[in-house]
C-alpha cells in the first residue's frame, strides 16, 4: 500500500544484513540484495557519501543507536 500511495519504504534494523535482506524481500521493501547495505560501511561514509548512499538502499541492518 505505501508503493501504491508513492511512500518509499525503508527498513533500519540490528539484524544482520542476510535477516534483513529476507525480511525485506518477504514484505516487498526490496526486490535484490543489492538495496541493503550493513552499518559499518556506513560508518565509514563521508556525508556526501551518506546521502548519494539513501538514494540508493532501502535496507540497512546492523545498525545501533548511537
Amino acid at each position: 500500500m505505501c508503493k501504491d500511495a508513492g511512500i518509499t519504504p525503508i527498513m533500519i534494523t540490528g539484524d544482520s544484513i542476510n535477516t534483513a535482506r529476507a525480511i525485506a524481500k518477504d514484505v516487498g521493501i526490496i526486490d535484490d540484495d543489492s538495496k541493503a547495505i550493513e552499518g559499518k560501511l556506513i560508518e565509514k561514509m563521508s556525508d556526501s557519501e551518506l546521502m548519494d548512499a539513501v538514494l540508493k538502499y532501502q535496507v540497512y541492518a546492523r545498525i545501533t543507536p548511537s
